[in-house]
């Protein structure tokens, strides 16, 4: 019998074989920096960031974005310059000369600040590209559209911090992702410290630090730390998300936005969005979902983006409907024939077991039988969409719609509904967009559906956490810079290299080729993998000793 086969304790499931992934070798490394500085979006900044006039430098920049790729994927400690002269210095000349630092030039803090600070101001200016042909009719002032190979680009600071990430992917494999992401902010607290004597708290607004861009922030309390203040920036991150439970795919970040503090979240994120073009659906929690509708729904809406979010407490209960004998319940337009037990539910709590919030669940799934179902889809002018009954659509037998009657009782519960009494079991409604805007939702909340398409918001849980703690430090000190540019440029950076890291790592582990060596054209790694046995202790037989 194999290792993996029996279990040395002699009872419960067998260990199962888990392979560590190979770290990169120089030359991979050196290779993805490469590749990541020479992506379309990079070398349009470094063009845009070198001088029209003057001498020219003497350590380009195209170097410099090479040298920042490098430090990150090696190392998720500091984003530091000092920490990025040490890695230049650990260059041999040959790879000196595969970067395209001339020879002779000296690496030294000076040159690579210089470049750096060169990237950072043009990040913060943005990128900017005139159209090839008159923007508008001298005569009549129409906008004249552009041509498909018009080279206008007018892009921002998010913008760019979200192309940089991108670099990490390369683009074949990027497009074969899905296309549903989630959006989450991280605190990157700022190395500078308010001059002003006391705590830092937001009444008072006790604050006056060096990097005049920062603001107050405010950090949820977690179990590492207590409710608390903070000078700095948010940083908005994306990720992408399976579309189905069973998909399996790398955690990565895709996106980056920075504000101040906690300001103009909703804005952040939709930079994020609309950059990455392909979004179909978004997870984000209520720090974006209970914006305004202007701010946050009708924007996602505009673009074609559905969203799944959780409901606060305001968004819930009971509110009359559009015509009479229907409510709104949690946002969904319902009979007003549903039991009254079915009105008021508690939705399952974050410590109770599986059971417990499975069985509570199922209870939200039998308001399904009473909701309104869609008739036809949303009129492309208006919004405006028609809904039908929920005895139309053969989900109940009521009493005044006779068809519905001849269902079966075993699967279509009766209402309550007296025969000639008016009720909303049988009408037709149209509800226009603006019913309800920020609240609803392609799926009833809490119900076991919403539960599992939910549930994927976690994994941008889990990559705040490998950017703050596992795989880069992004916490006060890893950035010491000023400036709302300068901090998202490095951060950008960090996230590409944790992306290269991961992107590696995920493929490895699973004796799968890593698509920056397809790109690359790289020799296959025949490096040995190394491995251990993980048995999951859970899963022991009901008989077996704790």
């Amino acid at each position: 019998m194999s290792r993996a086969a029996k279990n040395p304790r002699g009872s419960g499931p067998a260990p199962s074989r888990v392979l560590i992934p190979r770290k990169l070798t120089r030359a991979q490394q050196i290779a993805r920096a490469i590749g990541c500085a020479d992506s379309p979006a990079m070398r349009s900044l470094v063009d845009h960031a070198a001088p029209r006039f003057g001498r020219p430098r003497k350590l380009p920049l195209r170097s410099i974005a090479i040298l920042l790729s490098l430090h990150a994927i090696r190392t998720g400690s500091s984003m530091i310059i000092s920490r990025i002269v040490s890695t230049a210095d650990d260059l041999t000349p040959s790879e000196r000369h595969t970067i395209g630092i001339p020879k002779g030039v000296a690496l030294n803090d000076k040159r690579i600040r210089s470049g750096v600070t060169a990237l950072i101001g043009r990040s913060a200016a943005g990128l900017q590209i005139p159209h090839d042909h008159p923007e508008a009719d001298p005569v009549t002032g129409e906008v004249i559209d552009c041509l498909p190979g018009c080279p206008h680009v007018d892009i921002g600071l998010d913008e760019i911090l979200t192309d940089i990430v991108l670099a990490s992917l390369p683009t074949d494999y990027l497009s074969s992702l899905p296309t549903a992401i989630a959006v989450d902010g991280t605190d990157i607290e700022s190395h500078y410290r308010s001059r002003r004597p006391g705590p830092t708290t937001l009444a008072g607004q006790n604050w006056d630090c060096v990097d005049t861009e920062v603001a107050l922030g405010k950090r949820t309390p977690t179990d590492r730390r207590r409710n608390e203040f903070y000078l700095g920036y948010e940083a908005h991150i994306a990720t992408i998300v399976p579309t189905g439970t069973a998909q399996e795919i790398p955690l990565l970040a895709v996106g980056l936005a920075l504000r101040p503090g906690v300001r103009e979240r909703c804005p952040a994120a939709l930079a994020i969005i609309r950059r990455l073009d392909r979004v179909t659906e978004v997870l984000a929690d209520r720090a974006y979902t209970t914006a305004k509708p202007e701010h946050w729904a009708r924007p996602l809406r505009t673009m074609g983006i559905t969203e799944t979010k959780d409901l606060h407490e305001s968004q819930r209960g009971v509110r009359p409907g559009p015509v009479p004998d229907t409510i709104w319940l949690d946002a969904r337009l319902h009979s007003a024939a549903i039991p009254i037990d079915l009105r008021e539910l508690d939705p399952p709590r974050p410590a109770d077991t599986a059971t417990t919030k499975a069985r509570r669940r199922e209870e939200f799934d039998r308001r399904r039988k009473y909701e309104y179902v869609a008739h036809k889809a949303p009129d492309p002018v208006t919004g405006a969409q028609r809904f039908k009954g929920p005895a139309l659509a053969g989900r109940v037998r009521c009493r005044n719609v006779p068809k519905s009657m001849r269902s079966d009782p075993a699967t279509r519960p009766l209402t309550a509904c007296q025969k000639g009494t008016p009720c909303g079991c049988g009408a037709t409604v149209t509800v226009p967009v603006t019913a309800l805007e920020r609240d609803r939702q392609p799926l009833p909340w809490q119900s076991t559906a919403w539960a599992k398409s939910w549930n994927r918001r976690s994994r941008i849980e889990g990559l705040n956490g490998l950017a703050r703690y596992l795989d880069v430090n992004l916490n006060r000190g890893f950035i010491r810079c000023r400036g709302r540019a300068a901090t998202g440029l490095l951060t950008a950076f960090a996230l590409l290299g944790m992306n290269v890291r991961r992107l590696h790592k995920w493929h490895t582990s699973r004796e799968l080729d890593d698509p920056w060596r397809l790109v690359l054209d790289e020799e296959p790694d025949d490096r040995p993998l190394d491995h251990y046995y993980r048995t999951d202790r859970r899963a022991r037989s009901p008989g077996a000793r704790p």
